[in-house]
């Protein structure tokens, strides 16, 4: 297979190793378009705010598990920093 920008996700191993279902299902359950989760989850391209914000709930996984920082475009804007 080609390598990708990003490479092959982490969330992708969890969609079809744990038993959550086809990428259709899931972006269909998440209400996002089929092929930006199937290219995000290939590495193409980066994940969108609709997959980064939905997808991480629907697999009970946090979002930096799911996508490799790379390929989230450095640390996650969505997680609030803690200010000591």
């Amino acid at each position: 297979m080609k390598e990708t920008r990003f490479g092959r996700q982490p969330a992708h191993a969890i969609l079809k190793y744990k038993g959550y279902g086809a990428i259709e299902k899931c972006a269909v359950d998440i209400e996002v378009n089929r092929m930006s989760l199937r290219d995000a989850l290939l590495g193409r391209h980066r994940p969108g705010m609709g997959i980064r914000e939905r997808l991480p709930e629907y697999l009970g996984v946090p979002l930096e598990e799911l996508f490799t920082e790379e390929s989230l475009g450095g640390p996650n804007p969505l997680k609030k920093e803690t200010e000591e």
